[in-house]
């Protein structure tokens, strides 16, 4: 389906042709200053209208197109940078034998085709919060979703397997440096239950066909003036008091 942006003057233009007007009625997506819309039609006995938004392709040595969506900047005081919010469809069929699923968001980086092992890798997705300059930077949540009556949805964080000659990858959960306050804490627990049992916690190393079976290794952090030699390779400081560097 083609799509066509019309401004509200050419709307009117359109109006005085029927013909020109049923294309557009079918076509054409509206749009003025204050308010942009990209719809396309409903259904009432099948699929409704889809929309696909994808840069061309790229030959020779060019990188791919980008395409990036941002909302609008605001400058006055007390107010908030606009939202990006991605739906997903409902499932709004109510029936009790095989209702409507909701549909899902799918994130998936490009693919790399090359040869090279240790240059051509796939995408990466880098999901990132904002920053502050005297406030706290954003927050991420990752959440599953509720239910009503049954289970809430898992929350599953996995490394791919590994292909013929390499290592599955790394799962790494750490917290910041900090320079003057605590360094951010790793909290791990699980819910309470109303009537059941509490869920349990399990760490489990993997097994070794061949070689060894890996090690659980706890260690507790230790003290000393690594904020401070810190401080003072980042600030590119000529002297540091508490280390005696000159």
């Amino acid at each position: 389906m083609q799509v066509l942006l019309v401004s509200l003057s050419e709307l009117d233009m359109l109006i005085s042709s029927r013909k020109s007007l049923l294309r557009c009625l079918t076509h054409c997506v509206y749009f003025s200053a204050l308010v942009s819309g990209l719809l396309t039609g409903n259904s009432t006995d099948g699929e409704g209208g889809s929309i696909e938004i994808a840069s061309g392709k790229s030959s020779g040595e060019a990188d791919g197109a980008n395409i990036q969506i941002s909302a609008g900047e605001a400058d006055g005081e007390r107010s908030t940078g606009g939202t990006v919010t991605v739906f997903a469809g409902h499932g709004s069929s109510n029936d009790r034998y095989d209702g409507g699923n909701g549909g899902s968001i799918e994130l998936i980086a490009g693919s790399g085709h090359g040869q090279n092992k240790y240059k051509d890798g796939g995408g990466d997705i880098h999901l990132q919060a904002g920053y502050a300059i005297k406030s706290s930077g954003g927050d991420v949540f990752v959440k599953s979703g509720p239910s009503i009556e049954g289970d809430s949805g898992d929350v599953t964080i996995a490394s791919d397997n590994s292909g013929k000659w390499g290592g599955s990858g790394m799962l790494n959960i750490t917290t910041g440096f900090s320079m003057e306050e605590s360094s951010g804490k790793i909290d791990i627990s699980t819910g309470k239950s109303y009537s059941g049992h509490g869920g349990d916690i399990q760490l489990a190393v993997g097994d070794g066909e061949e070689g060894d079976g890996g090690d659980l290794i706890a260690v507790a952090g230790s003290t000393s003036d690594m904020a401070c030699e810190y401080l003072c390779i980042f600030t590119v400081l000529q002297y540091c008091p508490c280390l005696n560097l000159t």
